[in-house]
C-alpha cells in the first residue's frame, strides 16, 4: 500500500518543556491510541533526542524534559545507586551505634517487634518516595518534588530543601565521628587505653577530610564503593551473625528474644518505654531517598533510582532482623551493656559473647561499614547544595555549581566537610549538646520526608505526570499511612526519654530543631523570598538544538514504523510524518486458511502481522518494568515453596523423628511420599494450568497447601504426617510448572533461562532462612509444643500470607497483566513473538498430546530429571548427614545457612555459564556437575575424623543440584504448543518426582554413618546425568542442522475470524508464532542449545 502522508503543523506552545502540536491524516488512516476528531489528531509532544550533535539517552531526554541539561555522566548501575541507598542507611553502623537505646528503652521486645512495625511503614514512605522519584528524577530530590507538585508555594520546595540538606550534612557529620568512637573502642579492647575526648575529635576531623577527597574524585569511586558496600554489608552480617551464634556461651532462649521487657528509662507506662525503642529502628533506616540524590548520575535514573530506594529498605529489613536477632540470642548481660566503659556501647555486648580477638574483628567490619555510610551522606548533601544553588535557593549560585574535572560539585563536598569538622568540636565541651545536634539530623529527616507526602495526600493530582513505577489504585492509602507514620515520630522524637527530666538527661533535640527552623526561616525571609521562585526552566536549551535535533513521539504497537523530516526554522517548526498503514487481512485471506479462536494463541488478537522488529531500547525497559513486578513474586513465592521441603530435613534435628514416633524408615516415607502426590496428581494440575487462568489457580494452591502446612503441627503419628505430606505434595504442584508456564509468556527464550535461575535461586535462600527459624524455634521451650511444630506453624503461616498477597498481585498472562498499560500488554506480546510459542491457549489437543508421547527429546528429558533428582534427597537427609560427620545439633543448623550460600552460589554460576552462546545450556550442566562429582568422591574417599574435609566435600556435591534450573528453563525454548507444554512439563515433572520418590530409600540406617552406597549412587546419577545433557544437545543441533536446509515459502499467511457485537466478521491475520504450532509443525522454530 503506499505510504500515506500528514501534514504537522505547530499550533501552540503551552509549557516551556513541551511543544503541542496537531497532525492532520486522511480520513482512513487511523493512528491509535491517538485520539481522532474528524480529519486532526492530537499528538501529545515533541522530545529531544540529541543535544550538540551527540544522542541522548531516555534518563538525559527526561531531565530535558524537566527543564534541566544533563551536566553529569551517567555511569551509576542498580548496583552503584543501591549501594548509596544501603550506605545512607548504613543498617550494620545504624542498628549497632543506636541498639542501646532500644535495649534500654523496651529491650528484646522492643527491639524485635519495633524493628519489624517500623520497617514495614519506612518501607511504605519508601513507596511513596520511589514513585514520586520516577516522575522527577534529579538530584534535587525531596526538594525538587515539593516545587514541582507544589509550584505555587515556593517557600514549601524552599524549606524542604534547606532542611533536607542540613540534615545531610550532619548526618555525615554524625558517621564521622562514629567512626572515630569505633577507633576508640578498637583501641579500649586491644590496648587497654581510653582516648580522649580532644583524640576522638582528631580522628573525626581526619574521617571528615577523607570523606571530601573521595567525594572530590567523582561519580565513579562513590559508584565503585556503593557497590562494594553491598556485597561488605552482606558479607559483614553473614560473618557477624554466625559468630555470634557459634561463639557466644550462653544463648538466650526465645521466650527472652520475643517477650522480655526491659525498662532503663524512668518511665512507668510500658507502652510508651516501647514507643521510645522505636526510635532506633527508625534512626537506623533512614537514608533509602539519597538514590534521588544521584539521580542525574545513574543510568535509566526514572526506573533504577526508585528501584534503589525501595529495595534498599526491603534488604536493610531483612538484613537488620538477622542481625537484631543474632544481638538478641547472644547478649549475655544487659546490665553490663548499660554500665560500659567502651565509646559504643555494643562493643561490650561483643566483648561479652565472643572475647577480645573476635570483639576486635567484628568492631572492624563494623567500623568500615560506618566510613562508607559517612561518605554518601556527605555525596548527599553536596549535591543538593548543587541542585538549590542551581534554581538560586542557595547563596553563592557560581561556586556551588563548579564542577572540577572528575565531574563532582567540589564547593559543596568542602563546606559539607568544614560544617562537619565545627560540629565535631562541640563533642570536647559537652557529649549533651552534640548529641543533641546529631539527634536533631534525624528528625529534620523525617521533616523533609514529611513534606512531599503531605502534598500528596492533601492535594493527590499534584503528581501531574508519572513515571514507570507507580502505585496505581494504593497511591493514597500508602501515602495516608505513611504521613500519619512520619508526624507521629516527629513527635516521638523530641519527647523526653528519661524521667524524671533534669538538665543531664533532658532531650535537647527539641532545641537543635528549632535552630535549624530558625535558621532556614531567616534565610527565607532576608534572601529567599526574593530570590526563589522556584525550579528555573533553563529556556536556553531549545537555542543549541540543530537539524535533526528534534523527533516526534508516537505511541508504538498498532501501525508501521514512522519516518520524519526536521526543518527548524527562526520562530516555526515544520514536520512531515509519513506513516505506513498496514496491510489489512482482508486482502490476504485469499494467500491463507481461515482459523478459529480456539485454534489461536490468545496473543493473536493483540499482535500485529507486521514483521517490523520491536525498538531494542523500547523492548528494554519495558523488560525491565516486567522484571520489577515479576521477578520478586516469583522469588517470593519460590522461596515458600522450598521452605516446606527444607522444613521437613530441619525437623530432623528439631525433635519430629522422636516426637512422632518415627523410624528411619518412616521418615524417609515422609520425604518421599510428597513426590508420590505430586507425580500422581502432576499432569491434573498442568491441565488446570491450562485451563483456568494462571496465576489465580497457584493462588488457590498455595493457600490450600498453607493449611495443610499448619496442620503438620497437629500430627503426632506417622500416620496423620503421611497424610498431609501427601496432600503437600497434590497442592504444590501447581507451582514449578506454573511458573514454567508464567517465564514463558513474559520472557524470550534466550532470557528464559536466566530467569528461571533466578527464581531457582531462592532454594538457597529458603535454606538460610529455615535456618535461622531453626536456631530460633530450637530455642523455644514449650509445654504443648515442639520446637519443629513451631517451626511449621511459622512456615505454614508465612505461605498463608503469600497466598493472599499472590491472588491480588500475581499476572495471568501479559494480556491481562495488572502493571502494564494497553500499549506495553501489545509490546508484551510483540516481544515474546520471537519464541514462536505463544502466549496461552486454552483448548486441549488430542494430536499434541500424543506428538509429546512419540517425541524422543521429551523422554532423554524425563530420564535426564528422574536420575538428576535422586541427588535431590540431599534435601531432606543434609541435616542427618552433616550431624554423622561429628557436628552438634546446633553447630549442624547453623552451618545448613553455608548449604544455602554454596546453593545460591552454584546455581547462579551455571546459570550464568549457560547465557554464553559457545558454552550454552548443555555444557554449563556439564562443567557445573564436574565439583559435584569431586565432592561426592572426596566424602566417599576421607577418613571419618576429617569432619571439616567431609564438610567441604558435602558442600561440593551441592553444586549438583544446579542443572535443575538449567533444565526447567531449557523445557521452555524447545516446546512448542500449549498442549504439548503442559504436557511436557507434567513427563519432566513427573520424572522428577520419581527421582526425588526413590531418592530417600538410598539413606538406609544400614549404610550409616558414612553412607558410602549412597554416595556412590550419587557420583553414579551425577555422571549419567552429564552424558544425557550432552546427548540431549547432538539431538536438538541435528534437528536444526536439518532445518536449517529445508526451503519454507514465507508467503502463506492465517486469517484469523472474529465476531464483532453487531454481527459483522472481522479478519485478521495472524503470525505463525501465535497459531498454537508445535515445534515439530513449525518448521521456522529453532531449538536453543
Amino acid at each position: 500500500m503506499r505510504p500515506s502522508c500528514g501534514i504537522l503543523s505547530l499550533t501552540s506552545v503551552s509549557a516551556p518543556q513541551w511543544i503541542y502540536i496537531q497532525l492532520q491524516l486522511p480520513n482512513h488512516l487511523l493512528v491509535p491510541p491517538v485520539t481522532m476528531s474528524g480529519e486532526r489528531a492530537d499528538i501529545e509532544r515533541i522530545a529531544v533526542d540529541s543535544l550538540n550533535g551527540q544522542e541522548l539517552g531516555e534518563s538525559d531526554k527526561r531531565l530535558m524534559e524537566l527543564g534541566y541539561r544533563p551536566e553529569f555522566k551517567r555511569e551509576m548501575s542498580l548496583i552503584g545507586v543501591l549501594g548509596i541507598s544501603f550506605c545512607s542507611i548504613g543498617i550494620l553502623t545504624g542498628m549497632s551505634s543506636a541498639f542501646q537505646t532500644g535495649l534500654f528503652s523496651g529491650g528484646p521486645l522492643g527491639l524485635f517487634w519495633g524493628w519489624n512495625i517500623c520497617s514495614l511503614f519506612m518501607l511504605l514512605i519508601a513507596l511513596s518516595q520511589a514513585e514520586i522519584c520516577s516522575a522527577y528524577p534529579t538530584m534535587g530530590g525531596l526538594y525538587f518534588w515539593v516545587c514541582k507538585m507544589k509550584p505555587d508555594l515556593p517557600v514549601l520546595g524552599y524549606c524542604t530543601g534547606w532542611i533536607y540538606a542540613i540534615a545531610m550534612n550532619l548526618t555525615g557529620t554524625s558517621g564521622n565521628l562514629s567512626v572515630a568512637l569505633y577507633f576508640a573502642s578498637l583501641a579500649e579492647v586491644g590496648t587497654g587505653r581510653n582516648l580522649t575526648r580532644v583524640e576522638i575529635v582528631a580522628i573525626a576531623w581526619g574521617v571528615n577530610i577523607f570523606s571530601g577527597i573521595v567525594n572530590t574524585i567523582g561519580t565513579k569511586a562513590i559508584g565503585r564503593m556503593s557497590s562494594f558496600n553491598i556485597w561488605w554489608t552482606l558479607g559483614g552480617t553473614f560473618v557477624l551473625v554466625i559468630t555470634l551464634l557459634v561463639k557466644a556461651p550462653v544463648k538466650n532462649t526465645a521466650d527472652f528474644v520475643f517477650t522480655d521487657l526491659e525498662n532503663f528509662t524512668g518511665w512507668e507506662s510500658k507502652g510508651f518505654v516501647v514507643l521510645l525503642g522505636f526510635l532506633q529502628a527508625v534512626y537506623s533506616l533512614e537514608g533509602s531517598e539519597t538514590a534521588g540524590q544521584v539521580a542525574e548520575e545513574a543510568k535509566r535514573a526514572e526506573l533504577l533510582a526508585p528501584i534503589a530506594v525501595v529495595g534498599s529498605i526491603v534488604g536493610s529489613w531483612i538484613i537488620g532482623l538477622a542481625y537484631i536477632l543474632a544481638l538478641l540470642f547472644s547478649v549475655q548481660s544487659i546490665p553490663s551493656v548499660q554500665s560500659t566503659s567502651f565509646a559504643i556501647p555494643i562493643a561490650q555486648l561483643y566483648y561479652d559473647a565472643v572475647g577480645k580477638r573476635l570483639t576486635l574483628l567484628c568492631l572492624t567490619v563494623i567500623g568500615l561499614a560506618q566510613l562508607m555510610a559517612a561518605i554518601t551522606a556527605f555525596t548527599a548533601s553536596s549535591r543538593l547544595y548543587y541542585a538549590l544553588a542551581r534554581d538560586n535557593a542557595f547563596p553563592l549560585k557560581k561556586h556551588f555549581m563548579a564542577l572540577n574535572r572528575y565531574q563532582a560539585p567540589y564547593v559543596g563536598v568542602w563546606v559539607s566537610v568544614f560544617v562537619g569538622c565545627v560540629i565535631s568540636c562541640a563533642y570536647i565541651g559537652s557529649v549533651i549538646a552534640f548529641n543533641a545536634i546529631l539527634s536533631s539530623a534525624a528528625i529534620a529527616v523525617m521533616l523533609g520526608y514529611l513534606q512531599p507526602i503531605l502534598i500528596r495526600v492533601f492535594w493527590p493530582s499534584a503528581l501531574s505526570s508519572r513515571g514507570p513505577f507507580h502505585l496505581g489504585k494504593w497511591s493514597w492509602t500508602i501515602n495516608a499511612l505513611s504521613f500519619a507514620f512520619t508526624v507521629f515520630i516527629c513527635v516521638l522524637f523530641i519527647l523526653p526519654t528519661a524521667h524524671p527530666v533534669t538538665k543531664d538527661n533532658m532531650n535537647y533535640a527539641i532545641v537543635s530543631v528549632g535552630g535549624i527552623m530558625l535558621i532556614v526561616a531567616t534565610t527565607w525571609i532576608f534572601w529567599g523570598r526574593f530570590s526563589f521562585k522556584g525550579p528555573i526552566y533553563h529556556s536556553h536549551l531549545l537555542t543549541d538544538f540543530g537539524l535533526g535535533d528534534l523527533s516526534l513521539k508516537i505511541p508504538p504497537g498498532r501501525y508501521g514504523s514512522p519516518t520524519y523530516i526536521i526543518c527548524p526554522h527562526l520562530n516555526s517548526l515544520r514536520l512531515h510524518l509519513s506513516v505506513t498503514a498496514m496491510d489489512s487481512a482482508s486482502e490476504h485471506s485469499e494467500k491463507g486458511d481461515i482459523v478459529h479462536g480456539s485454534e489461536v494463541d490468545v496473543a493473536a488478537q493483540f499482535s500485529s502481522a507486521s514483521a517490523a522488529p520491536l525498538d531494542p531500547q523500547v523492548a528494554l525497559r519495558l523488560r525491565r518494568k516486567i522484571d520489577l513486578y515479576l521477578m520478586p513474586l516469583m522469588c517470593i513465592m519460590y522461596l515458600m515453596t522450598f521452605a516446606d521441603k527444607t522444613a521437613l530435613g530441619q525437623s530432623a534435628v528439631l525433635g519430629i523423628i522422636p516426637g512422632a514416633h518415627l523410624n528411619q524408615n518412616q521418615f524417609n516415607w515422609l520425604g518421599s511420599v510428597f513426590y508420590l502426590s505430586y507425580l500422581v496428581f502432576m499432569y491434573p494440575q498442568n491441565l488446570a494450568l491450562q485451563r483456568f487462568p494462571v496465576g489465580k489457580w497457584m493462588s488457590v494452591n498455595i493457600f490450600c497447601w498453607a493449611i495443610v502446612l499448619l496442620c503438620h503441627a497437629a500430627c503426632h503419628s506417622f500416620g496423620g504426617l503421611f497424610a498431609v505430606r501427601f496432600l503437600l505434595g497434590v497442592f504444590e504442584g501447581a507451582v514449578t510448572p506454573g511458573f514454567m508456564i508464567v517465564t514463558s509468556m513474559f520472557y524470550t527464550r534466550e532470557e528464559q533461562t536466566k530467569r528461571t535461575g533466578y527464581w531457582f535461586l531462592m532454594n538457597g535462600f529458603a535454606i538460610i532462612f529455615l535456618g535461622f527459624v531453626a536456631f530460633g524455634v530450637l530455642h523455644t521451650h514449650t509445654d504443648n509444643f515442639m520446637p519443629w511444630q513451631w517451626l511449621m506453624i511459622i512456615t505454614g503461616i508465612l505461605t498463608l500470607i503469600t497466598s493472599v498477597l499472590f491472588w491480588f498481585l500475581f499476572p495471568d498472562s501479559p494480556t491481562t497483566a495488572w502493571f502494564l498499560t494497553p500499549e506495553e500488554r501489545v509490546l508484551a506480546v510483540e516481544r515474546i513473538k520471537v519464541n514462536q510459542t505463544g502466549v496461552e491457549n486454552k483448548h486441549w489437543k488430542r494430536d499434541q498430546f500424543i506428538e509429546t508421547l512419540t517425541d524422543r527429546k521429551i523422554w532423554v528429558m524425563a530420564l535426564f530429571a528422574a536420575i538428576l533428582n535422586i541427588i535431590n534427597s540431599l534435601t531432606n537427609q543434609r541435616q542427618l548427614i552433616v550431624s554423622q560427620f561429628g557436628f552438634s545439633t546446633i553447630e549442624t543448623t547453623l552451618l545448613g545457612c553455608v548449604d544455602g550460600v554454596v546453593e545460591i552460589l552454584s546455581i547462579w554460576l551455571g546459570v550464568y555459564l549457560s547465557g554464553f552462546r559457545h558454552i550454552g545450556r548443555a555444557w554449563a550442566g556439564v562443567i557445573i556437575l564436574i565439583p559435584a562429582l569431586l565432592g561426592a568422591l572426596l566424602v566417599n574417599c576421607l577418613p571419618s575424623h576429617m569432619k571439616v574435609g567431609l564438610l567441604f566435600g558435602y558442600w561440593l556435591s551441592i553444586f549438583a543440584i544446579a542443572p535443575s534450573p538449567i533444565l526447567l528453563g531449557w523445557v521452555s525454548g524447545i516446546v512448542s504448543g500449549h498442549t504439548k507444554r503442559i504436557t511436557t512439563n507434567a513427563v519432566v515433572l513427573i520424572a522428577y518426582s520419581v527421582g526425588n520418590f526413590a531418592g530417600p530409600f538410598v539413606w538406609k540406617k544400614q549404610y550409616q554413618p558414612r553412607n558410602h552406597v549412597p554416595w556412590d549412587l550419587l557420583a553414579a546419577s551425577m555422571g549419567a546425568s552429564a552424558i544425557l545433557m550432552l546427548a540431549l544437545r547432538s539431538l536438538l543441533a541435528a534437528e536444526n542442522r536439518k532445518r536449517d536446509r529445508e526451503q519454507h515459502d514465507d508467503t502463506f499467511d492465517h486469517v484469523l475470524v472474529t465476531v464483532v457485537e453487531d454481527g459483522k466478521e472481522v479478519k485478521k491475520r495472524v503470525d505463525k508464532a501465535f497459531l498454537d504450532l508445535t515445534d515439530l509443525q513449525n518448521r521456522e522454530f529453532r531449538y536453543i542449545l
